[in-house]
């Protein structure tokens, strides 16, 4: 196997040392990419962050306006449920018997059914 000697590098004069090491200098253009970079990326996370905050505003919104309308609903349910127990107290046998007697009408002896004559047909037209 044949291996290829490594090159060394020369060592510097004793003059040389006065001089300063060498830097690398980056690309101004890269430095400017870099920063429009961070900058698109900062304006791209608040934005994200704006549409999320707007997003949980429309639920929150939306929640409220369905938990007032379940109560809502609650109240007239409980109102229809208070109108029904009026209605069947109001057409109580009882209760009309009694407004009955209050204004004078009296339970008849004998009640006397009206029949039409059998030789007439009957009819619902006037």
């Amino acid at each position: 196997m044949i291996t290829a000697p490594i090159p060394r590098l020369p060592r510097p004069a004793p003059g040389d040392r006065d001089r300063p090491a060498l830097q690398l200098i980056e690309d101004p253009r890269r430095r400017v990419r870099r920063g429009l970079l961070a900058i698109c990326g900062t304006v791209l996370v608040f934005v994200l962050l704006f549409g999320n905050v707007v997003f949980h505003n429309m639920l929150v919104s939306g929640q409220r306006r369905l938990d007032g309308i379940s109560a809502e609903v609650q109240e007239r349910r409980a109102e229809q449920a208070r109108l029904r127990l009026l209605v069947a107290q109001l057409e109580s046998p009882e209760r009309i018997v009694s407004r009955a007697e209050r204004q004078g009408m009296q339970v008849p002896e004998k009640t006397t059914w009206v029949k039409p004559p059998a030789d007439e047909p009957v009819s619902s037209e006037r």
